[in-house]
């Protein structure tokens, strides 16, 4: 596993056996939360001495000297930084690590498991002194799986990565003991993750980012969990329990504490590793202690609160003054204006630009297409009043990417393309029917030519006889012509010319097109036979007709064997082997048996 920190790949271990959540009957649901007092009318002046207590402590002897949220590594990533960096808006990649299949009405539920787990959290901040935000809108932007085929019924809008698969060593893991725990593991394009780029705010991604992962492992503990900056992480079964409203939600709320920065508390009273002296304020439970608590208690949300009023003390960790998200609508009305003289009217829609061809557009007869180099990008319009001014205002969806890397949302046409035959080809990149629908992009294409010309070394037509002496993917060789190589549709795409349908031993009598030793175009073959004698119907190829070549024609068309010489089996020659050839055979043996007698 890569870029987890230190602490969250030992929770990999220690979650899944020494912080095994205890499951309590009662189930946690954001109305049963004990808010305090509203927010609103509170600061860090309002927090109880003995909870003021037992903060400080936390944070000067776990949080300050674990340095959990990044404050002395500038490591500013935790739930806090991605929240407003992302101006109020969180989004999620599920990454599916199981063969289990997921209904609509599952994942439907995986997004309102997101967003209460945040929210349980963030519900204690709104209006709490400078903190931004009356919701935080959380998302599940993709989907990351072992098999496409686990997605049932996909909708057009829905994101799926399942080309994107690394081994996975799970011998760190604590397993159920009843699954094995897959050897690989399913992950989202790292250049969309902004685990890679919280250092830089302004980052433009390629595409839709993604600041979490809910990552649910096939094969681990139903009550075990870790989680930290990168996201959370539990069993398949634990996540569809949640998201079917049918299991506990407790172990993934305590994980996304983990995600502010919040520290598991497994030592005793006063330890380096434990709970404050006198331990915790209020009930004297903390759902960041294993067992102690299945919801977040009041001191919990004054923790976090008392947290927040830390960081956002810290200079330029956080840009607050452009922290909310674009208003949807104008606050006040504005006077309309003449869309023919400041203002167009533009549809919405979405647009592919050809930003670069490929590095080599002009190729000699034979060479095979490249296309390093290409890049593209897709833009979309949100449609509306635009003014003039602002026409090239559009968001920019992928930036000069090249599309063969992308091929859930591009499709590249180079079927027109022929090395074998000098010309220019169009080559067309458009967008995958979901891509389309998602970004309204109607009959928009990039496209580019690329030609072929004649190579420097003269093209002849020759003739000959030969027995063929090998034949690979690439190259036949003859016994007295020596050995040539072909590529691409050098056959124009009729079998009978294709030399990958002929075997050693053959005879045949060609004519084809050839620079130097390869072969540009075969214009004919004629199969004159085999280099021995040859024994007409003999499947075997032994050397002789009689009843074991029926037996073995016999076993390969019910699939309990295979043949030997395809072409004595062939025995109507028509290119098929089937029940018609077993007639003809059985007939001529028994003419040849009657012959005898």
């Amino acid at each position: 596993m890569k870029r987890i920190s230190k602490r969250i790949t030992a929770l990999l271990t220690a979650a899944a056996s020494a912080a095994l959540l205890a499951v309590s009957p009662q189930v946690f649901t954001p109305a049963e939360k004990n808010l305090t007092a509203n927010a609103a009318s509170l600061t860090i002046n309002d927090l109880p001495s003995d909870y003021k207590e037992a903060a400080d402590w936390i944070w000067n002897n776990r949080i300050s000297a674990e340095d959990s949220t990044g404050s002395k590594a500038k490591r500013y990533n935790v739930l806090f930084d991605q929240i407003v960096a992302g101006k109020g808006t969180l989004n999620y990649v599920v990454r599916w690590q199981s063969y289990k299949q997921l209904t609509l009405s599952q994942r439907q539920g995986f997004e309102k498991l997101v967003e209460d787990g945040i929210n349980s959290w963030t519900d204690y901040l709104v209006g709490y002194e400078d903190w931004p935000y009356q919701h935080v809108d959380v998302n599940i932007v993709g989907w990351a799986v072992l098999d496409s085929n686990c997605i049932l019924d996909k909708q057009p809008d829905e994101v799926v990565w399942d080309n994107l698969l690394t081994d996975y060593d799970s011998s760190g893991d604590t397993s159920n003991g009843v699954e094995e725990i897959p050897d690989k593991l399913p992950s989202a394009p790292e250049e969309l993750w902004s685990f890679n780029y919280f250092h830089d705010r302004n980052h433009v991604y390629p595409g839709t980012r993604f600041d979490m992962y809910l990552w649910c492992t096939q094969g681990f503990p139903d009550i075990g969990g870790c989680g930290g900056d990168w996201g959370q992480r539990l069993s398949d079964n634990a996540y569809l329990g949640i998201a079917e409203c049918t299991g506990f939600p407790h172990v993934h709320v305590h994980e996304v504490g983990h995600g502010f920065g919040m520290t598991d508390f497994y030592g005793g009273e006063g330890a380096s590793d434990g709970f404050p002296p006198g331990g915790f304020p209020g009930n004297g439970t903390s759902i960041m202690m294993a067992g102690s608590s299945s919801e977040i208690t009041d001191f919990d949300g004054w923790m976090l609160r008392y947290m927040w009023s830390k960081l956002s003390d810290e200079t330029g960790r956080f840009d607050l003054a452009s922290a909310q998200p674009e208003p949807t609508e104008p606050t006040e009305p504005t006077e309309p204006t003449d869309p023919t003289e400041e203002t167009v009217l533009a549809e919405p829609g979405g647009f592919i630009e050809l930003n670069s061809k490929p590095a080599k557009t002009v190729y000699k007869t034979g060479e095979q297409l490249d296309l390093t180099g290409l890049g593209v990008s897709l833009k979309f319009y949100p449609g509306g009043e635009i003014p003039i001014s602002q026409i090239d205002k559009y968001e920019l969806i992928y930036n000069n990417v090249n599309p063969l890397d992308y091929p859930d949302n591009f499709v590249v046409d180079t079927s027109a393309f022929n090395s074998s035959t000098p010309g220019n080809y169009k080559i067309t990149v458009k967008c995958t029917e979901d891509t389309a629908n998602r970004y309204w992009v109607f009959g928009s294409e990039a496209s580019f030519d690329v030609t072929v010309e004649q190579s420097e070394t003269d093209t002849r037509i020759i003739e000959f006889t030969d027995t063929i002496t090998s034949v690979t993917e690439n190259s036949v060789t003859f016994a007295e012509n020596g050995m040539f190589t072909f590529e691409g549709d050098y056959y124009d795409s009729d079998p009978q010319k294709n030399l990958m349908h002929y075997e050693v031993g053959d005879i045949i009598k060609i004519s084809m097109t050839v620079a130097d030793k390869n072969i540009v175009k075969v214009n004919s073959i004629e199969w004159l036979g085999t280099g021995s004698d040859i024994v007409d119907y003999d499947v075997n190829n032994n050397g002789s007709f009689d009843l074991s070549d029926i037996v073995m024609l016999q076993k390969y068309l019910v699939k309990t064997g295979d043949i030997t010489d395809r072409q004595a089996a062939d025995a109507n020659k028509d290119e098929k082997i089937n029940i018609f050839d077993l007639v003809i055979i059985r007939r001529a043996y028994l003419d040849s048996y009657l012959t005898i007698l």
